[in-house]
């Protein structure tokens, strides 16, 4: 990864770290919630919790780190579709985008953003204007600005977080909505050569997935599409959700 920066490069490392954790321990909270008829009764049930991580993981393997609600009803469509992609563009723009303004505003009204806000907000309007590229390329700038904040002393408190929800299921507590967002996360950090910062050199062929290499050096020949822009926005979203459990196992 010698063409990122050493800050991103930080951060990245840090999420490769956080997808070796997932790696050990997911399959054991898989068999550990299917084997156990108590642990059950307290999420929900397997079938819910199956379809759950089902479609996060399908999620994952097209770049999308999901950090909305999935109601059954939503993970079946995911599960059965056979374009992700039409789905989370349908999720996040029917009913007038309600859900895509929801994500945006979340951020154009407050300073979670700091000094990137303005980048924000200018990326925001490229995209309302149809320039889906530029706003990628803005939107990139802005995770790497954030990624900074987030990295810093960051993998303790991944596996941490991570070691808390572990410990939940060992004591038949239920996850909490907050815990299902980070373990969404955390899945996306297993996929990660699924993610929109997978390393891909110029010499080979561009990744067909967005990527952030080629987006940020301008060598990208893909069409950005609305759901590029959602991609993105997402991962802003992640990292918001991370900050929020670092600050949480700190306190």
């Amino acid at each position: 990864m010698s063409e990122i920066t050493d800050t991103v490069y930080k951060a990245i490392n840090a999420m490769i770290y956080v997808g070796d954790i997932v790696e050990k321990y997911s399959s054991r909270f898989i068999s550990f919630i299917e084997e156990s008829k108590t642990v059950k009764e307290f999420i929900v049930g397997t079938y819910y919790f199956s379809l759950w991580y089902e479609s996060i993981e399908k999620m994952s393997q097209k770049q999308f780190v999901f950090t909305g609600d999935i109601s059954e009803e939503f993970a079946l469509k995911v599960i059965q579709s056979d374009d992700v992609c039409v789905e989370i563009k349908e999720y996040y723009l029917s009913d007038n985008g309600k859900r895509l303004n929801a994500l945006i505003n979340r951020y154009l009204d407050s300073d979670f953003l700091d000094y990137n806000l303005e980048l924000f907000e200018q990326s925001v309007s490229a995209y309302r204007q149809g320039s889906i590229h530029l706003a990628c390329v803005g939107l990139f700038a802005v995770i790497d600005g954030y990624l900074s904040t987030v990295s810093e002393d960051a993998t303790t408190s991944f596996y941490n977080r991570f070691q808390s929800i572990e410990n939940k299921l060992d004591n038949k507590t239920p996850l909490s909505e907050i815990d299902k967002r980070v373990f969404a996360v955390y899945i996306s950090f297993k996929n990660f050569d699924n993610t929109v910062f997978k390393n891909s050199k110029f010499s080979e062929t561009e990744p067909e997935g967005i990527n952030r290499h080629w987006a940020l050096h301008g060598r990208s020949k893909n069409e950005y599409l609305e759901t590029d822009f959602i991609k993105l926005l997402l991962w802003i979203d992640a990292l918001r959700i991370l900050n929020d459990s670092i600050v949480t196992d700190d306190e």
